[in-house]
């Protein structure tokens, strides 16, 4: 049944508790702005009511509410009874994150008026209405510590006594904040305005729903997936709790290990990088099953694999596979964070558990970002494998993986400018047949080889790519793997140089694909007796890009000494190698760089490596003077 109800009518003789399915806090500064709008907007309209929404409700049974009986007398309504006043408790299935918001709103409100002698009565009558009544909090978890001491200091304006980086704790930080800032100016009559508004005239439909009726999480997993957008992640925590209860009889330890199990995925997702859910249950999904036979459809649609074969609602859960499914993923979570933000682990934690050359492979991948995405379940597997075995000794076979799907990613998309989706279903296959340990390392390696040379070979490469570049008005300037070739290059002449210990290079975010000779510049011996064509290949040719982000001028007599004291490896290698810019100079270098890609991504062959192809590749048939 339900009716339309203000907040101070909904927490009248009513205790409300988030249950194990629900989502965390999740509220952001667009839903923090919104709601602050309707707060103004409704003071300013004396005579309106605002309309928040529903409030969804289920009652508990009598093994839930005895949860509080070791605290608070129950009496025989199963009501909770405290300082002679009795509390109805309520799961909350739909609105926790209103609710949670204006409780964090109410509480800064009346943190404003404390200081102010007249109005600490009622600040203490607000809290014990809202907040707590003595030890029992009128809104909170049930049955996670860590969330309600959160939740506890958030009402108490405490949350900078607590140390954690915990994504929960850092939303209800930032409500906190966002609502500090906005009342930091306001006076106190017009406070308890705010106060009366939230109390009185903001309205919700309050919906009841007896549990012995209807399953709630099926409720939950029901109103969410009809315009209350939940993540694939928190459906699937509902769902599994669902089936522990409905099939394994609720075992509580199962229960408990799922919560644990998503408080450990929800601290590494939330760190630092705030990790799209999605993105980590479907890589999951995809190295933990088999997908023989599916298509890239099928691996985009991952849900419906999940949901209707490998969970669904009707059908009994096998204890041996929730089981393993919790410790795999849970330990993938940490992962997951490494293969994404793998400098930040470093900074964060101690990397005794994985050599640099792997972080430094690592960090290669993700340089290439149109190709990083598809093969992240396969860079997790390859750590939980790592990890698992402890076979440091062996680390360099894992190491050979990640070198593998580097160089298939370049080559493939782009040296040989094939489409993003080339390659990704084979590859997404075989990565449950490594990560159960069907394929071993070398294994992996030969088939990633083989995907990257399968329908390509040296010469089409390459003519490939200067087709790509013929095509655009820059020539290589514009060539999609410009930037990331002469970040390797740039990591090539670190290594050839003596390096002070004192000295750091350019970082890549902070580079760019530079022109040595540039369009307002002067070089008399690149431009003279040549037509506007040939000198524009020239310009955009391979030789004369350097990786850099320096200010040039307009001769290179001028340009030389801000080479020399350049960040950029590239810029010091021209200012050293050549007295001047010429023509020559740039077909001179660009075969450098052109022996260079050969030898880095194991390209060599008979057929391009000779000087014919390589002078067409570069300079096509521009004549040096």
């Amino acid at each position: 049944m339900a009716k339309l109800s203000n907040l101070k009518e909904i927490f009248e003789g009513r205790i409300f508790r988030i249950p194990l399915y629900q989502r965390d806090y999740s509220w952001r500064r667009k839903q923090l702005d919104d709601l602050w709008e309707d707060l103004k907007t409704t003071i300013k309209r004396d005579d309106k009511n605002h309309f928040m929404g529903v409030i969804t409700c289920s009652d508990m049974t009598n093994q839930e509410v005895a949860h509080f009986s070791s605290n608070f007398e129950i009496t025989e309504g199963d009501e909770i009874k405290m300082n002679q006043e009795t509390y109805k408790p309520f799961f909350i299935v739909d609105g926790q994150q209103r609710l949670t918001t204006l409780l964090i709103l109410l509480s800064v409100f009346a943190d404003k008026l404390k200081s102010n002698k007249n109005y600490a009565r009622q600040v203490n009558d607000w809290k014990s209405f809202f907040l707590n009544n003595d030890e029992l909090y009128k809104f909170d978890y049930y049955d996670d510590e860590d969330k309600s001491n959160f939740l506890h200091a958030t009402f108490n304006n405490e949350l900078n006594t607590l140390q954690d980086s915990d994504f929960v704790l850092l939303n209800l930080k930032n409500a906190c904040e966002f609502f500090e800032e906005k009342t930091k100016d306001i006076e106190m009559e017009l406070l308890k305005k705010y106060i009366d508004c939230i109390e009185n005239r903001f309205l919700f439909y309050f919906f009841e729903i007896p549990q012995n009726e209807v399953d709630i999480s099926l409720v939950f997993e029901t109103m969410n997936n009809r315009g209350i957008p939940l993540s694939k992640l928190e459906l699937l925590k509902n769902r599994l709790l669902y089936l522990i209860d409905q099939y394994l009889n609720g075992k509580d330890t199962l229960r408990k290990q799922v919560q644990m199990t998503w408080n450990e995925i929800y601290k590494w997702l939330g760190k630092k990088t705030n990790l799209n859910d999605d993105d980590f249950l479907r890589s999951f999904y995809i190295m933990f099953y088999k997908h023989d036979g599916e298509t890239e459809d099928d691996f985009n649609n991952f849900e419906k694999g999940l949901f209707e074969k490998q969970f669904p609602s009707a059908k009994p859960i096998d204890y041996d596979h929730i089981q393993r499914f919790l410790t795999t993923i849970k330990k993938s979570s940490k992962l997951w964070y490494i293969v994404n933000s793998p400098s930040d682990y470093k900074k964060e934690f101690s990397q005794n558990d994985l050599s640099e050359e792997l972080f430094n492979w690592l960090q290669m991948i993700i340089l290439n970002k149109n190709c990083f995405s598809f093969v992240r379940p396969l860079i997790m597997a390859v750590l939980y494998r790592l990890l698992e075995e402890k076979s440091s000794g062996e680390e360099k076979s894992f190491v050979n993986i990640l070198k593998a799907i580097e160089r298939h990613n370049f080559i493939t998309y782009l040296l040989a400018g094939k489409k993003k989706n080339a390659n990704r279903a084979d590859i997404l296959r075989e990565i449950y047949h490594y990560f159960t340990g069907e394929k071993n390392n070398k294994e992996i390696v030969d088939f990633i080889n083989e995907k990257t040379t399968e329908s390509i070979n040296t010469v089409n490469i390459f003519n490939n790519i200067w087709k790509q570049v013929q095509q655009k008005p820059y020539y290589f300037y514009s060539w999609e793997g410009c930037k990331y070739f002469l970040w390797n290059w740039e990591c090539e002449l670190e290594k050839r140089m003596n390096k002070p210990a004192e000295e750091i290079s350019i970082k890549y975010k902070d580079g760019t694909s530079c022109l040595i000779f540039s369009e307002d510049a002067d070089y008399p011996e690149v431009c003279r007796q040549r037509d506007k064509e040939s000198i524009e290949k020239l310009r955009y040719s391979l030789g004369n890009l350097t990786f850099s982000k320096i200010q040039r001028n307009k001769n290179y007599k001028d340009n030389k000494a801000l080479y020399l004291a350049s960040k950029s490896y590239s810029d010091r290698d021209v200012a050293n190698k050549y007295e001047d810019w010429s023509d020559k100079n740039i077909y001179d270098r660009g075969c450098r760089m052109f022996d260079f890609l050969l030898e880095r991504w194991d390209l060599k062959d008979s057929k391009i490596d000779n000087d014919d192809f390589k002078r067409k590749f570069l300079i096509e048939n521009i004549k040096i003077n």
